[in-house]
C-alpha cells in the first residue's frame, strides 16, 4: 500500500511540474506583425497565450493585441481581441470573443470598439482617432483577427 501511494504521489508532482513549465512557455508574448504607415507611426501585433486549461485540452481562451506607435516610438493607444476556442483536430470553433482597449496618449480617443465571431476566428474592429483642439486631424481603422487552426495552433 505504502508503495502505491507513493507511486501516484510521484506521479501528481511529476504532472504539476510539467504543466507549470508549459504554461509558463506559453505565456510570452509573441510579435506576430509590423504594419508602417506613411507618416512614420507603425503598429506591432501579438498573439498572447492567455490560458492553458489542463483538464480541458481542446479548449483555449488567448489574445492578440495591437499596439500603435507614433513615429518617435511612443505607444499611443492599444487594443485587444480576446478569443475562446474549441478545437478538435479536424475542425476549431470559436465559442465567444471581446475587445478591450487602452489609450496612452491624450491626444488619441478610441471611438468604436467591437468583437465578433465567424467560425474559427475572433475577429475585432478598432477605430481610433487623433484629435487637435478637438477636431479630429487623423484616423486609423484596424481588424485584428485571432485565428485557431484545428490542432489550436494560434495565427
Amino acid at each position: 500500500m505504502k508503495r502505491l501511494f507513493t507511486f501516484f504521489l510521484t506521479m501528481l508532482i511529476a504532472s504539476c511540474c510539467t504543466f507549470f513549465n508549459t504554461s509558463a512557455i506559453l505565456d510570452s508574448n509573441s510579435v506576430y506583425s509590423i504594419k508602417y504607415y506613411d507618416d512614420g507611426s507603425y503598429l506591432v501585433t501579438s498573439i498572447i497565450q492567455d490560458d492553458v486549461s489542463v483538464f480541458s485540452t481542446n479548449t483555449k481562451t488567448s489574445s492578440k493585441k495591437n499596439e500603435y506607435f507614433n513615429s518617435s516610438g511612443e505607444l499611443m493607444w492599444e487594443a485587444i481581441i480576446t478569443g475562446t476556442f474549441v478545437y478538435t483536430g479536424t475542425t476549431s470553433t470559436c465559442t465567444s470573443s471581446s475587445i478591450t482597449y487602452n489609450v496612452h496618449n491624450s491626444n488619441w480617443k478610441i471611438t468604436s470598439a467591437t468583437s465578433a465571431e465567424s467560425g474559427n476566428k475572433a475577429i475585432g474592429y478598432i477605430t481610433a482617432k487623433r484629435y487637435l483642439v478637438g477636431i479630429p486631424i487623423q484616423t486609423v481603422e484596424e481588424t485584428i483577427t485571432l485565428t485557431c487552426s484545428a490542432d489550436g495552433t494560434l495565427s
